[in-house]
């Protein structure tokens, strides 16, 4: 009994960890959307910051500067996307694992609740034939039954 509420106890642990995991790849594929987007935006800002004809020398040179600021935080920005989807898989591969150890130790639960079940019924059955007997026997010495 001590056994089987450890391993309940231990269930109940990877679920939490589960549940926990779940929770992290939540924050992880709301984190990449925003990493996604923000290389969107930038993409954008940077389309709209053309060089225009019959600028002076310094606002093109100004304007010049900005897109390429612009070009590198979108560079930066892809790398923070790329590494948040590293994440995400990774996380996504240890969900699994750990969805696997919760079923794993629901059925190794399952199947010691079935087995003990099996052993109450088997102990049942034992003594209601040995009643079944008793009371068989009792009549036959009390003449009840013919012998």
């Amino acid at each position: 009994m001590a056994a089987k509420q450890g391993l309940q106890r231990f269930r109940d642990m990877n679920q939490d960890r589960l549940e926990k995991i779940g929770q992290q790849l939540q924050k992880q594929q709301m984190q990449s959307a925003r990493f996604e987007q923000n290389v969107e935006q930038l993409k954008s800002i940077y389309d709209e910051c053309q060089v225009i004809d019959g600028e002076s020398a310094m606002a093109w040179r100004n304007r010049h500067q900005l897109r390429d600021d612009l070009q590198h935080l979108e560079k930066l920005q892809q790398q923070h996307f790329a590494l948040a989807q590293a994440e995400q898989r990774r996380l996504q591969s240890h969900l699994q694992q750990q969805n696997v150890r919760v079923k794993s130790l629901d059925t190794v639960l399952d199947k010691r609740r079935k087995i003990e079940l099996s052993k109450a019924m088997r102990t049942e059955q034992r003594l209601n034939d040995e009643i079944g007997a008793q009371r068989y026997f009792q009549r036959r010495l009390n003449g009840s039954l013919p012998q």
